[in-house]
C-alpha cells in the first residue's frame, strides 16, 4: 500500500515540475551591443530588446525582458546553436550563419570598421594594411570575420573577450585598431569616460549591414513567419506619422553622424 502511495505522488511532482519549466520556454542570450542591447542595473535594455519584445507580444507570446541573459557573444553564439528554444538577439546574417538559425528582421543596419585615436594617424586603405598595426576584435563577430575575409592575417588578429574591454585597451594604446561596430563603440565611450570626439573610423570594413533576431532552427516556420509579419507591421506609420518602430529607435538613438569615416 505505502508503494501505491509513493508512485503517484512522485508522478504528481514531475508534472508540476514540467509545468514550472513551461513557464519560460525560452532561453534569449545576448551580449553588449549598445544602442541595440546593453545591461543597464540588471536589465537588458536596447532597440533590439524592445522590439523582441513588442512583436512576441503581439502574436500573443509575450516574455519577460528581465529573463535575457548577457554573456560574451562567443558563448552567446554557441547556446544559439546548441539549445533548443533559444534567441540571440541583433546577429549579422552571413552566408556562414545562414543555415544555422531562423531569423527575423532586419531590426537595424550598422556600419562596421576599423576604430582607432586620431592622434594614431593610420594609413589603412585596405584591410591587409592594418596588419602593420596591433589590430583587437571579438572572437566570433561578423567585423573579425570579414576582416579576414578582405585580406587581414586571421593570425594578428587579438581577441577580446568583451567591447568594454576593447576600449578600454584602445584608450590606453594597447591595441591601435578595434574591428567593430562604429554604433556601439561610439556609443559606449562616454560611459566609459572615454572622449569619442577623439577617435574616428580609419577603414569601412561593412558601411551597411543589416542585423537580425537569431532563433535555434527548432523553432517552426509558421512561428518565425508570424513574428517576421508582426515586425513587418512595427515598421508601418501610424495615422500618417512615425511607426512604432522608429519611435523604439528615437528613444535609443539621436543622431547617428559620429560614424562618419
Amino acid at each position: 500500500m505505502r508503494n501505491w502511495f509513493i508512485i503517484p505522488l512522485f508522478l504528481t511532482c514531475l508534472l508540476l515540475a514540467g509545468i514550472s519549466m513551461a513557464g519560460s520556454p525560452y532561453h534569449i542570450v545576448t551580449n553588449q551591443l549598445p544602442p541595440l542591447k546593453f545591461e543597464e542595473k540588471g536589465i537588458v535594455r536596447g532597440i533590439t530588446v524592445d522590439v523582441l519584445y513588442q512583436i512576441m507580444k503581439d502574436v500573443g507570446d509575450p516574455i519577460n525582458v528581465a529573463d535575457i541573459n548577457s554573456m560574451s557573444w562567443a558563448r552567446a553564439f554557441e547556446d544559439a546553436q546548441t539549445i533548443p528554444n533559444t534567441i540571440i538577439l541583433s546577429m549579422a546574417r552571413t552566408t556562414a550563419r545562414e543555415d544555422l538559425f531562423k531569423w527575423v528582421g532586419p531590426v537595424y543596419s550598422i556600419q562596421l570598421g576599423l576604430i582607432g585615436k586620431k592622434q594614431g594617424k593610420f594609413i589603412v586603405e585596405s584591410a591587409a594594411d592594418a596588419s602593420l598595426y596591433t589590430v583587437g576584435a571579438l572572437r566570433d563577430t561578423a567585423p573579425a570575420q570579414l576582416l579576414v575575409n578582405q585580406g587581414f592575417p586571421v593570425d594578428k588578429l587579438n581577441y577580446l573577450a568583451k567591447t568594454e574591454q576593447a576600449l578600454r585597451m584602445l584608450d590606453q594604446g594597447r591595441i591601435d585598431l578595434f574591428a567593430h561596430t562604429a554604433d556601439s563603440s561610439f556609443y559606449m565611450m562616454p560611459l566609459l569616460g572615454i572622449d569619442p570626439s577623439e577617435y574616428k573610423v580609419y577603414y569601412v570594413i561593412r558601411k551597411a549591414i543589416p542585423l537580425y533576431i537569431g532563433f535555434h532552427k527548432d523553432f517552426s516556420d509558421d512561428y518565425i513567419a508570424k513574428l517576421q509579419t508582426a515586425f513587418d507591421s512595427l515598421k508601418l506609420p501610424q495615422n500618417g506619422g512615425e511607426s512604432p518602430y522608429d519611435e523604439i529607435v528615437q528613444r535609443y538613438v539621436k543622431d547617428r553622424s559620429f560614424i562618419s569615416k
